[in-house]
């Protein structure tokens, strides 16, 4: 796909620099994350993570600055983790509504996250991205790896109707491989997002 820093790395591309999906809900496009786009990360982030305040006694104003500090660790734990890792934002008709992150290795491509905004949840819309991003991703049945948090039970009914499945655990995650290849073992290095459902 893209290198973190939005340039085209062509050696390791079987995508190219901008991709685009064809699917039975219409057409996706992924491109390659830009620093303009860190906003709309931050929306996209925020929503999981205020639901994630919500129990807690904090005013909106510690909340939001909260949620600010983890949207910050986490975009720079993403990059260091995966210096080499794809970063693309997913759209349809030209408006951003999600983000892929893929780091694309010799031996095995992670899904390192993945998130939509909460109108195209549940509707389809993930399922549809992914089927079309795997078998791009699986080329030569290599394994395309997740891990997802044991809680989400969208995301892991959505994984295994696309044919994931479990090959182990880190808790709280659990760990999952695209083909079914109950052979694969536990995924080295693989990311922290859980697609949504």
């Amino acid at each position: 796909m893209y290198k973190a820093d939005g340039g085209k790395d062509e050696a390791n591309s079987p995508m190219g620099e901008r991709m685009i999906l064809q699917t039975a809900l219409g057409q996706f496009v992924l491109r390659p994350e830009q620093a303009h786009d860190e906003p709309f990360l931050y929306v996209l982030f925020r929503h999981d993570a205020l639901a994630d305040l919500a129990q807690s006694q904090a005013d909106p104003a510690t909340q939001d600055a909260l949620t600010r500090m983890q949207f910050r660790a986490r975009h720079a734990s993403y990059h260091a983790r995966h210096p080499d890792g794809d970063f693309a934002i997913i759209e349809q008709d030209g408006a951003a509504i999600g983000r892929i992150v893929i780091d694309d290795r010799p031996e095995a491509a992670h899904i390192v996250d993945f998130a939509l905004l909460p109108p195209y949840r549940a509707r389809g819309v993930g399922s549809a991205v992914l089927g079309a991003v795997l078998p791009r991703l699986g080329q030569g049945m290599r394994p395309v790896r997740c891990m997802v948090l044991s809680t989400n039970e969208a995301s892991l009914r959505m994984c295994r109707r696309l044919g994931f499945v479990e090959t182990g655990a880190a808790d709280p995650f659990v760990l999952l491989a695209w083909p079914p290849d109950t052979q694969l073992g536990a995924p080295h290095g693989a990311g922290h997002g859980a697609p949504p459902g």
